[in-house]
């Protein structure tokens, strides 16, 4: 899976002691890419913090290019 973590967790692993709630990911979007993505949050039970189904992310219609 490629994506980096950006964001305060992101600096917490550099050192700089941030206090966060939540995980900030860029994500390739190559379509391979986002269905390990998504397998894994489910399987993590992980759920998108905006009022949308984990998987719309995956639904090329629904994102902007």
């Amino acid at each position: 899976m490629r994506y980096i973590v950006v964001g305060g967790v992101a600096e917490n692993l550099h050192g700089i002691h941030r206090m966060t709630y939540d995980i900030d990911i860029l994500l390739d979007m190559e379509e391979s890419n986002i269905q390990q993505f998504l397998e894994l949050m489910k399987e993590w039970k992980f759920k998108p913090g905006v009022p949308v189904s984990i998987d719309d992310f995956a639904d090329q219609s629904k994102r902007r290019n």
